[in-house]
């Protein structure tokens, strides 16, 4: 004879997979097209070792392609502004600069990223309570700036044009009537592939704690880029 199962018991409940993250390439692409949802799933697969490096790679190679002749042009502006003599070999002085430039700016990449990691998760998880990691900030951020690191190839041709391989594609660039002072210095700084990197940050702090809405993480985020450029704007006088 058959027992019947007790009444009410609960049926074992089946944890749902979490779904598998895009390959890197479509990572990439989902940071221009698809934010929100690359952040969301950075929630439970925080990697970011793979897209660091390709940030890097991005920003070594927008240095390298800049040809040698760019790189003396902006070296020779330099030293004549500054009421300096410029060498003879100054030629050779730009190609270590160059090759300099690129070992820099690879370095820089990674202690910047470890560092905006830091500090989101100093005002985020220990200042404002949220509940991320540091490796889930991290992650974020790796991910989010790449659009910084395309953005060096996307400005490319312009600084080839100008022949400045300082060259920025900033909020001070659509007001060139300002007069060169603190404002339209601080302006020139605000780069806006770099407010736009650190927007999607914004869209991964909010996809990391779900008490946080968009809007806030923006705003709380965009104070960096913003005190960044303030602070540039009176060495750079």
């Amino acid at each position: 004879m058959d027992h019947p199962e007790p009444v009410g018991q609960a049926e074992p409940m089946i944890e749902p997979e979490t779904p598998e993250l895009p390959s890197l390439p479509l990572r990439t692409l989902n940071v221009f097209i698809s934010p929100g949802e690359l952040m969301t799933g950075l929630k439970d697969q925080p990697v970011w070792v793979g897209a660091l490096l390709l940030g890097a790679a991005l920003l070594v190679l927008g240095t390298i392609l800049l040809p040698l002749e760019i790189f003396e042009a902006t070296m020779r502006r330099t030293m004549l502004e500054g009421g300096g003599q410029v060498p003879d070999s100054l030629e050779t002085i730009a190609k270590f600069a160059r090759i300099g430039g690129a070992v820099a700016a690879a370095v820089f990449w990674f202690v910047v990223s470890a560092a905006m990691a830091g500090l989101l998760t100093l005002i985020f998880a220990f200042g404002l309570g949220d509940g991320a990691t540091y490796k889930q900030y991290l992650a974020v951020l790796a991910h989010a700036f790449m659009i910084s690191a395309v953005g060096t190839l996307v400005v490319l041709p312009l600084r080839i044009s100008a022949e400045d391989a300082q060259l920025l594609m900033s909020v001070g660039t659509f007001m060139p009537f300002l007069d060169d002072g603190y404002f339209a210095r601080v302006l020139g700084f605000l780069d806006l592939f770099g407010l736009w990197a650190w927007a999607v940050v914004g869209i991964g702090v909010a996809a990391l704690e779900p008490k946080r809405t968009v809007g806030s993480a923006i705003a709380i985020v965009m104070v960096i880029p913003v005190a960044m450029a303030m602070i540039f704007g009176i060495f750079g006088g």
